[in-house]
């Protein structure tokens, strides 16, 4: 009679540890699948689509500080530009090439690519129409056009490659030199076809976004382009301020 019942008492405790483990493996594949109706009704993206872009910082790098702070707003040079080159984008001046009395476009409402250079010197206190007038009269063999006129000239793209050449840093032209590549670089493209500078945006691989107004159909100004243009970077320049250019402002 007493092993009988001792039979029994171990067949419920075996009964009572299978329906445990029982409940528990169904608590977990319930506690999955809710995880999975979840996460489908959330309609999640793949990262490469929910981070449309990167920063320098994602790839190790940090933004460069200009030593040079030349109109003495409390930031640097480079932070005035890309903050001028985030203004002109929200600008979204029509794309349209004229002659202007004076030279200046109205920048706010239309232009071409080289109004966003003169634009952003400008808000980091640069006179950059008067910088390439002054450098082309002492330097006019350097320059291409036969006939010069300081209301155009410092609109010229051609004209630009070669002041940038002369004042400033000239770097690599490979796009997917990570790192190489920051806010407020200027790159011409073609030599005289198109300018633009460099945005704090970057792909997935590195390459970075540019701000700049290339034509009649661009809808926004701050592109994820560089891979998918037909035109060539042959210049690639970051300005700093230096004794040379110290030297032309005070000519």
């Amino acid at each position: 009679m007493a092993r009988r019942r001792l039979k029994k008492k171990v067949k419920r405790t075996l009964q009572a540890i299978i329906l445990i483990l029982l409940l528990g493996v169904l608590a977990l594949i319930g506690s999955e699948a809710y995880k999975y109706y979840q996460t489908d009704n959330q309609e999640l993206e793949p990262i490469e689509q929910k981070k449309y872009y990167y920063s320098l910082y994602d790839f190790g790098y940090a933004p460069l500080k200009s030593k040079k702070d030349y109109n003495n707003n409390g930031q640097d040079d480079y932070a005035d530009f890309l903050k001028a080159e985030k203004v002109f984008a929200k600008f979204n001046p029509k794309y349209k090439s004229s002659y202007y009395a004076g030279g200046y476009p109205p920048v706010e409402k239309e232009g071409v690519s080289s109004d966003l250079i003169w634009y952003a010197f400008k808000e980091a206190g640069y006179d950059l129409k008067s910088l390439v007038s002054k450098d082309i009269s002492k330097n006019s063999k350097k320059y291409y056009a036969s006939v010069f006129d300081e209301n155009i000239d410092f609109r010229r793209v051609a004209n630009l490659d070669v002041f940038f050449s002369r004042y400033a840093k000239s770097l690599t032209i490979d796009m997917y030199k990570i790192g190489e590549f920051m806010p407020g670089d200027i790159l011409v493209f073609d030599y005289d076809e198109h300018i633009a500078m460099v945005s704090d945006k970057y792909t997935k691989d590195g390459v970075p976004y540019i701000i700049s107004n290339r034509n009649e159909k661009q809808t926004k100004k701050e592109e994820n382009i560089l891979e998918k243009t037909s035109l060539n970077i042959t210049g690639h320049y970051r300005f700093e301020y230096n004794k040379k250019i110290e030297k032309l402002i005070n000519s």
